[in-house]
C-alpha cells in the first residue's frame, strides 16, 4: 500500500510538473492600475518576459508599451531598484521613433515636464481613437482652465468605459457629499479623473470645484483657480515644505465655499485640520462651526447615494480589488450612523446599516475584525 502511495504521489508530482512545462507563463496586455492591480511578483515576471518579445521582435510596437508598463510597475509595486524604465524610454525612441506607443512612453516618462505635452499631441495626432491619451489630455487642459477641451476628453474618457461602472458608482457618491457650490479636494487619480469625467460628460453636480491637491501645487493653476474664486493671488514658493497646508489654508481665509476632503486623502494633510473636519459620507467636511453632520450622513445614504453596486452587484468587473478597497471608506460614516440607529433604538436601520459594514469587510478580508464591534449589539 505505501509503495503504492509513494507511486501515486510520484505521478502527480511529474504530472503537476508537465503541466507546468506544457503551460509556461505568457506575456498579457497590460493595463493601468486605474482599471486593474496585480501583484508586485506580477509585473516583475511579465517585465521579463516582454522583454523576451522586444528582443525578438524590436520593432513591435505594443510589446514596447507592455514591456514598459510592466517595468514601471515592477517598480512600483515590486519594488525592483534597477527597472528598466530609463533604458526603455531610450531603446524605444531608437526602434519606433514614430509611432504612437513610442510618443506616449516618452510623455509617460516625464509627465510632469510641460515641454513633454508634445508628445502626447503627437500621439493623439497619430491615433485619436486610442483612449490612452484622453486622460492626460484632459489634465493639461483642467490645468490651463480650458473647460471647453477638458469637456471633449473626458466625454471620450466616458464613451471609452475606461472606467468600471463601480468606480464611478463611489465618485459619484463622493460629489454628492460635497455642500452646494462647495470644494473638493481630492489627492489621487481614482477620486479624482472619475468624478471629473461625470461633472463634464453628464452634467453630475457642476457645482462642485473638484481640486486636486498635487495639481493645486502647480501654481499657475491655482492662481488660475483662485482668479476665478475671485480671492487673492497665492504668493508662497514651489519649494514650500508645506505647500499642500499652505494652499488649503489660502482657501479657507480667503473663500466663503464650504471646503471638503476626499475621505482618500492624506491622513496627514487632514490632520492639519482635524479639530474642524466633519464626515458627511465620504468626505470630511471643514467647518469651524459644529453642525449636525449625521443628519447629512443620513440624508447621503438614505436619498443620494447609490449602493446597488455594493449590495447587488451585477456582472464581472476586473477592477473589483480596487473597488473592494475604496469602498472601505465608507466605514467610517457608516459605524457614526449605526451608532446613532441603535441609539435611537431604530433597531432596524441599525441592522441594515451592520449587513452593509459587514458586506464591505468581507470583501476586504475584515468581517471578522468588524464583528468585533458588534459583541455587545442587542439591534
Amino acid at each position: 500500500m505505501m509503495k503504492y502511495i509513494l507511486c501515486l504521489c510520484s505521478f502527480l508530482m511529474l504530472a503537476n510538473m508537465t503541466a507546468c512545462q506544457n503551460n509556461p507563463a505568457k506575456p498579457v496586455k497590460m493595463h493601468s492600475i486605474n482599471i486593474e492591480q496585480k501583484s508586485g511578483e506580477f509585473y516583475i515576471q511579465q517585465a521579463k518576459l516582454w522583454k523576451i518579445v522586444v528582443d525578438k521582435t524590436p520593432t513591435d510596437a505594443a510589446a514596447w508599451l507592455n514591456y514598459y508598463i510592466a517595468s514601471r510597475y515592477s517598480r512600483i509595486f515590486g519594488q525592483v531598484q534597477n527597472s528598466a524604465e530609463k533604458d526603455i524610454v531610450a531603446a524605444v525612441a531608437k526602434a519606433i521613433p514614430n509611432s504612437f506607443e513610442n510618443h506616449l512612453i516618452q510623455h509617460w516618462a516625464d509627465v510632469w515636464n510641460p515641454d513633454n505635452a508634445e508628445h502626447l499631441k503627437k500621439a493623439y495626432e497619430i491615433d485619436p481613437d486610442r483612449p490612452e491619451t484622453y486622460r492626460s489630455l484632459a489634465q493639461n487642459a483642467e490645468l490651463k482652465r480650458d473647460l471647453p477641451t477638458v469637456k471633449k476628453f473626458m466625454t471620450k474618457v466616458y464613451k471609452s468605459e475606461y472606467y468600471s461602472k463601480a468606480m464611478l458608482a463611489w465618485n459619484y457618491n463622493l460629489l454628492q457629499s460635497v455642500s452646494k457650490d462647495g470644494i473638493l479636494i481630492t489627492y489621487g487619480d481614482n477620486d479624482t479623473y472619475p468624478g471629473m469625467m461625470l461633472q463634464h460628460a453628464k452634467g453630475v453636480r457642476n457645482d462642485v470645484l473638484l481640486l486636486n491637491i498635487h495639481l493645486l501645487q502647480n501654481l499657475d493653476y491655482a492662481n488660475r483657480i483662485f482668479k476665478e474664486l475671485k480671492i487673492p493671488a497665492f504668493t508662497g514658493g514651489a519649494d514650500d515644505k508645506d505647500l499642500q497646508k499652505n494652499l488649503i489654508n489660502h482657501l479657507i481665509k480667503n473663500s466663503d465655499k464650504a471646503l471638503h476632503f476626499s475621505t482618500t486623502t492624506s491622513p496627514t494633510l487632514r490632520g492639519n485640520f482635524e479639530d474642524n473636519l466633519y464626515l458627511t459620507g465620504l468626505t470630511y467636511q471643514y467647518s469651524e462651526k459644529q453642525f449636525d453632520n449625521i443628519a447629512v450622513i443620513k440624508n447621503n445614504f438614505n436619498h443620494k447615494f447609490v449602493l446597488d453596486y455594493i449590495i447587488k452587484p451585477v456582472g464581472y468587473d476586473r477592477g473589483q480589488e480596487m473597488v473592494d478597497h475604496v469602498n472601505m471608506t465608507y466605514i467610517p460614516s457608516l459605524f457614526l450612523l449605526h451608532k446613532h440607529y441603535s441609539k435611537s433604538g431604530d433597531k432596524t436601520e441599525a441592522q441594515a446599516i451592520r449587513a452593509l459594514i459587514l458586506l464591505i469587510g468581507k470583501a476586504n478580508g475584515k468581517e471578522e475584525n468588524f464583528k468585533g464591534f458588534f459583541k455587545n449589539d442587542d439591534c
